[in-house]
């Protein structure tokens, strides 16, 4: 089970703390999934975007060896960058460095993000490398992204 705490500002006064559980969850609906042969079975990469509220989004990761479901030595992500454009500028962005789990079959994270202030298209993003690895395979880190609007 993944537990990440995540503190977020949304005021200058207001600071609140949300806990994110993972117990093998989906990533969110608003996903890409893209899959490869690896070590016998698919290595299936995710990333996700969620319209949360008016003033919050999420991002997600998911890692995972499907048909059939097999354990391997390392699976997770080698850089995760979870950004925020208005107009197709940068108004946020935060880079996860590698984050794995050890011979299980998945990987998933998720971060928290406030909306920043745009007077026109925002958009959310999802985007990195994610990290296979079974001994007697090549280390593979293929990459993934994904962006829907959260106006």
């Amino acid at each position: 089970m993944k537990l990440r705490l995540l503190t977020l500002l949304l005021s200058m006064s207001l600071i609140a703390t949300v806990v994110v559980i993972d117990a093998g969850a989906s990533p969110l609906p608003t996903s890409s999934e893209s899959c490869q042969s690896y070590a016998g079975s698919n290595a299936c990469r995710a990333k996700g975007v969620d319209n949360s509220s008016s003033t919050t989004w999420g991002a997600n990761v998911r890692s995972r060896m499907t048909t059939p479901r097999i354990n391997i030595n390392v699976i997770g992500e080698s850089w995760w960058t979870v950004r925020e454009t208005c107009n197709g500028s940068i108004t946020s962005q935060t880079q996860y460095g590698g984050e794995v789990e050890y011979n299980d079959y998945e990987f998933f994270d998720a971060s928290a993000q406030v909306k920043h202030s745009c007077g026109g298209t925002r958009v959310g993003w999802s985007m990195g490398n994610h990290d296979f690895y079974k001994s007697g395979y090549s280390h593979i880190y293929p990459y993934k992204s994904h962006s829907m609007t959260i106006n």
